[in-house]
């Protein structure tokens, strides 16, 4: 009878102990349920300022974005324009080409009584 007694209040002990550990465990699952849902709340509020300094930076969004788009309009004429230059040099260089190829096939005599030999 007093094993069965002893054991009982060791168990009861046990129990109170149980109790407690839960109640405590409890308090600190709150705490932590508590710390999470700050945590989740500032983290919101971060991506929104976040968010907002995204959509400062954005051109589209900045008072600069039309003398951004002056300036790529400018730079899209300056490149037709050097193509342009580039095409206009290559015709130039096939036109000496095609002179110098012209005087050198020339003989000196037939040179001598064109007009340029006058000159």
């Amino acid at each position: 009878y007093l094993e069965k007694h002893k054991i009982t209040k060791q168990l009861l002990e046990t129990f109170k102990q149980l109790k407690a550990d839960k109640s405590r465990f409890e308090r600190e699952a709150t705490v932590y349920k508590d710390r999470v849902e700050e945590l989740e709340q500032q983290l919101t509020s971060t991506k929104s300022h976040r968010q907002g300094l995204r959509e400062r930076k954005d051109p589209n969004h900045d008072g600069n974005s039309e003398e951004v788009d002056k300036l790529k309009d400018d730079l899209q004429q300056s490149n037709i324009k050097l193509r342009k230059y580039v095409k206009h040099c290559d015709l130039l260089k096939q036109e000496k080409e095609s002179i110098e190829d012209a005087i050198s096939s020339c003989s000196i005599d037939e040179l001598k009584g064109s007009s340029l030999a006058e000159k």
